[in-house]
């Protein structure tokens, strides 16, 4: 399902026999498989594709004053139909809370936009392959929502709900597209050592919360 706001699209999916809902930038294509099928990802391209993304959240975080966590991937099930296989990713036991607002939430932006970023390096962007990348990140958009609404109960504070509007020129800190900005233009400044990670956590699955300190040293 599709529902256009004007800047992006309302997207509510089931996975897993949980529903999520997020924004993407396209709409949703006719889901005749699975989400992997839009992507056109290989096996391998899958897995790295996961790699890039957690690299990312933990790259920018470390940017933003955030203590290193281990990152790890996992396999998750096989679609029945094509066969792809899922990839899962977190930076385990990442605490909410150790940063601020404003740039947890440019950290969890920085998933979707390392492996958008990554994706460009492949060849043209299809619509599809972005939507199933964005769809990927909806795990990410959860938080940043409770993060928002964490916030908004302070005294004082007075952010509001996780918006999903055009950031415009003076973006609020709760705006979902100035943290994806924000993050992008982070990631692009470090790339080189979101690379390195990625490549890392690709090969090993799992690298201790050490290791990844000394990688972005």
């Amino acid at each position: 399902m599709s529902v256009f706001n004007g800047y992006s699209y309302k997207v509510a999916i089931r996975s897993g026999g949980v529903d999520y809902w997020g924004h993407t930038t396209d709409p949703s294509p006719d889901v005749t498989c699975c989400f992997a099928q839009h992507g056109a990802f290989t096996a391998e391209q899958e897995l790295l594709g996961t790699a890039f993304h957690e690299a990312g959240h933990a790259v920018v975080a470390r940017l933003a004053g955030i203590p290193a966590v281990p990152v790890e991937l996992s396999a998750g099930p096989t679609c029945g139909t094509c066969g792809a296989v899922w990839w899962a990713g977190r930076n385990v036991a990442g605490p909410l809370g150790v940063g601020s607002a404003y740039d947890t939430l440019m950290a969890l932006a920085a998933g979707v936009q390392a492996q958008l970023l990554w994706c460009e390096q492949l060849g043209p962007m299809t619509a599809g392959r972005r939507w199933a990348v964005e769809i990927g990140g909806f795990g990410d958009q959860v938080l940043a929502r409770e993060v928002c609404a964490a916030t908004a109960s302070l005294p004082g504070v007075g952010w509001r709900e996780l918006d999903y509007g055009p950031p415009g020129l003076q973006p609020q800190p709760w705006n979902w597209g100035h943290q994806q900005q924000r993050a992008r233009q982070a990631l692009v400044g470090a790339w080189s050592y979101v690379e390195q990670l990625a490549r890392r956590v690709a090969e090993d699955t799992h690298v201790s919360a050490e290791d990844v300190a000394a990688i972005l040293a």
